[in-house]
């Protein structure tokens, strides 16, 4: 590990220590907001039971159970944050991508693997997440996209993206996939940063020399992998996204595993040192701001959700209360009609 990224990590350390502080913050004054709207609506159901003929119990048990469910939704993000605090020590990296892209490759790579995990995705299960360490950093490869073992998977893979600084998306040259798009939205919708790998296709053999003629004019091509990265990030109009600032980089991830450590010209061609050092110029700029970010969108973004929602049942219990004093009007004229009579 470089001495500039050891130094980095221990002030990240030290950042995640201020994120926790002030996600925390949020979350008890949320918390507490809830906490005196239960006791308000406690009052309000005391006050109703004084005056039972005008009492709205249907009303009022109905935004008790509301509000109950509002606070076990803010119990699970509290949780969230605990747990995300027991990993504070790690800068972590989740590795995106689709079955069979190339990440367990990629991953090989970076550890200097024996190559066991290459080819395995469509062997993959749901409990199958590997974590790695490279350089001080917590990479974790999660189940591809598409991947066998369906919504399972899918939810794993995500509960994984929740608590990483970083996603590192790993996509192929030839024809991106919408339901790619899919889980690159729903990442970016958790306010996730991304950085894009996309591994370049094609078959090759370290020994041949026609394979290493051909892959240099495939990686030289950088119109065509231009073309379809932005391909790829026209999807984004589809989810209502803005994707132009998310930075890709290229690579041959199979000449690199077959070059690494043997063929340094091979390696090269590759490019996948531009690939590390993508990744570690972007904790060197911003890791620590991402560290802050983790802790502060693990309350921030669920709270978003939850907001919406109290706005929501809010307008619902407005529209109902009209309804219930229309009647209490009723009421009270057709009781001094009465009295006249």
């Amino acid at each position: 590990m470089s001495s500039s990224i050891e130094r980095e990590l221990v002030r990240c350390r030290q950042s995640a220590e201020e994120g926790y502080e002030l996600a925390n913050a949020k979350y008890s004054d949320i918390k507490n907001t809830l906490i005196d709207a239960a006791n308000s609506l406690s009052k309000t159901d005391k006050e109703q039971s004084q005056v039972s003929r005008i009492r709205n119990s249907e009303l009022v048990e109905k935004q008790k159970s509301e509000l109950q469910q509002l606070r076990n939704r803010i119990d699970y993000i509290g949780s969230d944050l605990k747990n995300l605090r027991g990993r504070m020590k790690d800068f972590s990296i989740v590795v995106y991508g689709r079955t069979m892209a190339g990440k367990s490759t990629l991953m090989e790579i970076l550890t200097h693997g024996n190559g066991q995990s290459i080819g395995k995705g469509s062997q993959r299960t749901t409990l199958d997440v590997r974590d790695y360490h490279w350089n001080g950093l917590k990479i974790t490869d999660v189940p591809g996209i598409s991947a066998f073992g369906g919504e399972a998977d899918e939810r794993l893979a995500l509960e994984a993206a929740k608590k990483a600084d970083l996603i590192l998306f790993l996509l192929t040259s030839d024809a991106p996939q919408p339901d790619e798009a899919e889980k690159l939205a729903q990442l970016r919708s958790l306010g996730k940063p991304v950085l894009g790998v996309i591994n370049v296709k094609m078959s090759f053999n370290i020994n041949d020399d026609l394979d290493i003629e051909d892959l240099q004019d495939r990686m030289a091509d950088t119109s065509t992998i231009n073309a379809t990265i932005n391909q790829f990030k026209k999807f984004s109009a589809n989810h209502n996204q803005d994707w132009s600032g998310i930075k890709f980089v290229a690579t041959h991830l199979l000449s690199a595993y077959q070059s690494q450590d043997k063929n340094p010209k091979v390696f090269r061609i590759s490019r996948f040192a531009e690939v590390e050092e993508f990744i570690l110029d972007k904790v060197r700029n911003d890791g620590r701001f991402l560290r802050i970010k983790t802790f502060a969108d693990s309350v921030a973004v669920p709270m978003s959700n939850v907001i919406l929602e109290i706005y929501k049942q809010s307008g619902n219990t407005l529209r109902e209360s009209d309804v219930w004093f229309d009647k209490r009007r009723q009421l009270g004229e057709w009781r001094e009609k009465f009295l006249a009579r």
